[in-house]
């Protein structure tokens, strides 16, 4: 029985010290750049600071460095037409990415805001609605899990929380 105890005691050792390395092999600070569709302006901020105005269609961010606990805020506006907005981050190197679900974006209640804390994300209460909820998001250049997302109305506003377990490796299309 003191064996068959030493042995777990050993698995439960192992399994923890793996689950440590692939969380520390997240390589923060991470650079590289957004991609965006959006239909029909997104402005995306990082921190408080704007980097990146989209307008119809696709663009690119320019480069920025992320780390864990980052705020990525985005004020999103729809003229006319379909309201449809998706968002990754693939490193510079091209061996990771951050796809952003619906269940990564909130909506964020107050429109002026340009920054929030990660306590005041904890508060928002409704996520980002996800619209065309059964077409991927193909148009974005790499394999994603991102989705179509938007907030209530015409003017909204989302925010996301960068986490270390959203980052993957990255498998281009």
């Amino acid at each position: 029985m003191k064996l068959l105890s030493w042995f777990v005691l050993c698995l439960l050792i192992v399994h923890a010290a793996s689950a440590q390395l692939a969380t520390s092999a997240v390589p923060f600070p991470i650079t590289g750049k957004f991609h965006v569709s959006v239909d029909d302006q997104a402005d995306l901020h990082l921190n408080g600071v704007k980097f990146h105005q989209a307008n119809i269609g696709e663009s690119t961010s320019p480069e920025v460095t992320l780390k864990a606990g980052d705020r990525l805020l985005v004020k999103l506006w729809n003229k006319k037409g379909p309201r449809r907005f998706a968002v990754i981050f693939a490193s510079t190197d091209r061996r990771f990415l951050i796809s952003f679900p619906n269940e990564t974006m909130k909506i964020v209640p107050d429109p002026e805001l340009t920054d929030f804390t990660e306590r005041q994300f904890g508060e928002f209460r409704r996520y980002a609605v996800q619209e065309n909820k059964h077409e991927r998001v193909k148009i974005l250049p790499f394999a994603n899990s991102s989705e179509w997302l938007w907030g209530v109305g015409a003017k909204c506003t989302l925010g996301a929380v960068i986490r270390r377990d959203m980052v993957k490796p990255l498998a281009q299309q």
